[in-house]
């Protein structure tokens, strides 16, 4: 990572070069105290693989499509079962005008939540939903990422909390069993 700090006309700039960051990043600070500190913070996030937003530009809306787009396009090319087609019928108004991005753990919280208190689901039901997702943004990042690069996390495969949505539990006599954390 190449970073510096330059004086200009009694302001200092931060430049920043990243393999993680498309182009270097400039920004401008009053003092030279701020702009190390802010240098410090950004060199930690992007050291551990994240980038903030606001420092890279938005995806134009082709590498960012609607969540809507996306399901029309597993249902042509993926393999939807009359079971997940009901229930992507079931759930698809909750998704009108939402973009992949804007999916994250919280949102999709907040979601299984709506399913639980608003529309009344079962357990069972809650699952199924929030599976057939999960089945269609793994197939999202698989077909999107670029061989090679890391794929992104799957919002519907984990809580905010870190948690798995699903995970394995041994249950009396060693017999495993699938519980939930979030139903």
């Amino acid at each position: 990572m190449a970073q510096n700090i330059q004086e200009r006309d009694g302001r200092f700039q931060l430049r920043i070069k990243h393999r993680l960051l498309d182009r270097p990043y400039f920004s401008t600070f009053e003092s030279e105290a701020e702009a190390e500190e802010y240098r410090d913070t950004l060199k930690s996030h992007l050291k551990r693989g994240i980038v903030p937003r606001g420092i890279q530009p938005d995806a134009p809306a082709t590498q960012d499509p609607l969540v809507v787009e996306v399901v029309r396009s597993y249902e042509k090319l993926g393999p939807v079962t009359p079971f997940d087609a009901e229930m992507l019928s079931a759930t698809m108004g909750d998704f009108l005008g939402v973009r992949v991005s804007s999916i994250t753990a919280e949102w999709v919280d907040a979601f299984v939540k709506n399913l639980k208190m608003v529309a009344n689901n079962s357990p069972g039901t809650i699952r199924k939903k929030v599976g057939v997702y999960g089945r269609i943004f793994d197939w999202h990042i698989r077909r999107t990422t670029a061989r090679g690069a890391q794929k992104p996390a799957n919002p519907f495969r984990h809580r905010s909390d870190g948690e798995p949505r699903q995970r394995k539990s041994s249950g009396p006599a060693g017999i495993s069993a699938c519980t939930t954390g979030w139903i």
